[in-house]
């Protein structure tokens, strides 16, 4: 869509992001290893009700945090939080593979300058986590979180996306993204 919501959606995320406590902020890349750590607290706690999941301890989720720090933009990259207290998180990156396809699969001699070029023409995102404490599900706080990603992405020129890791059993998280058109 061109982000304009059904006027019904557009309210209740109003009145959803206007609660009182709640708040939506970017990751904090100057504190990237805390955030990191804050990050992978809430992964573990939020997931581990999920089929087939296995917590992350500190060394694999900073090994793949330091991988994926170059990847990640802080306006994709929330964490969200109820009187302080951090409550949920949602990661979103751009589809590099859109920039690697000028490459052939080769970086030198110009494969990398390819790649930077082709970069900012990157129009398409994915969303590879989020998730929410159990005690502060069904408050919306995922939804405002997908309208927030959605925000950052079209003001930098990403028009689609996925967020296809989904359970199929997750209706309440399928059932918002259908409410925004997906």
């Amino acid at each position: 869509t061109d982000g304009r919501l059904p006027d019904k959606m557009q309210r209740l995320i109003e009145r959803i992001i206007g609660r009182p406590g709640l708040r939506i902020r970017n990751f904090d890349m100057k504190h990237f290893e805390q955030e990191a750590s804050l990050v992978r607290s809430l992964y573990n706690d939020c997931w581990s009700e999920n089929w087939g999941f296995v917590p992350m301890d500190d060394d694999d989720f900073a090994y793949s945090a330091k991988d994926m720090k170059s990847m990640v933009d802080p306006a994709y990259l929330l964490v969200a939080e109820m009187d302080d207290k951090p409550i949920g998180f949602s990661l979103t990156i751009p589809d590099f593979n859109q920039a690697t396809q000028g490459m052939k699969g080769r970086m030198l001699p110009f494969g990398w300058l390819k790649f930077l070029l082709a970069k900012g023409r990157i129009n398409y995102a994915r969303t590879i986590l989020m998730g929410v404490l159990p005690e502060y599900r069904k408050l919306g706080v995922d939804m405002a979180m997908v309208y927030r990603t959605m925000q950052a992405a079209f003001a930098n020129g990403i028009t689609s996306g996925e967020c296809s890791w989904i359970l199929e059993d997750n209706i309440p998280m399928n059932r918002i993204l259908e409410g925004y058109g997906a």
